[in-house]
């Protein structure tokens, strides 16, 4: 047996999570601070099925053993008529939390960040610029940053050996429209495997 009124789903936060969120480790909503509004998804059916929520509440504590904080989801009324379908208890859902304020974010592959602080940028003099970059958020496909990446440059996103700063490249072009993203050669020393970059 289970209260229907609301249904709560428990959603693992990055420490950038919740500084994008503006919330503390044991937040708990109040009437000043309702929290994030959350948007709750899930394919059922061969249909996407979705309903609205709030992030309530998040843990007192840090997981030893990922360092991630776990928030607690409300979803009101989840077996309501206005619902196309119910919100049932063992549904696999996927979150999304809105942040406090809008920001701008770049955005680059996520083979794009090496070792997990490292992005390749290739200058427009055809050379390497190894910068140390904090991701504000990660996604499958992307990493996001808030700084130490400018829209519009390249980076390398296949495996590069031993990049030095200032290795010089060289773009190679391909053609169509549909074609893979450019890659570079590197052009010192001659041994040196081709390279993937992507604006």
């Amino acid at each position: 047996m289970f209260s229907t009124d609301t249904m709560e789903i428990r959603v693992p936060l990055t420490d950038a999570d919740l500084a994008s969120m503006r919330l503390p480790v044991g937040f708990s909503a109040t009437s000043a601070n309702q929290g994030p509004a959350a948007h709750v998804t899930s394919v059922t059916g061969g249909r996407i099925q979705a309903w609205e929520g709030r992030l309530v509440r998040t843990e007192a504590s840090v997981d030893a053993r990922t360092r991630l904080v776990y928030g607690v989801v409300e979803v009101r009324d989840p077996f309501g008529s206005r619902h196309t379908a119910p919100l049932a208890p063992g549904m696999f859902v996927q979150t999304r939390l809105e942040g406090s304020n809008r920001e701008t974010l770049v955005a680059a592959p996520r083979s794009a960040l090496k070792r997990n602080e490292f992005v390749y940028v290739v200058t427009p003099q055809n050379t390497i610029d190894v910068r140390q970059v904090r991701a504000a958020q990660t996604t499958a496909d992307e990493v996001l940053f808030r700084e130490g990446l400018a829209d519009g440059e390249r980076v390398v996103v296949s495996v590069l050996t031993s990049p030095r700063q200032c290795m010089e490249v060289t773009p190679i072009d391909r053609e169509g429209g549909a074609s893979p993203p450019p890659a570079a050669v590197a052009a010192q020393p001659p041994a040196q495997p081709n390279l993937e970059i992507r604006p």
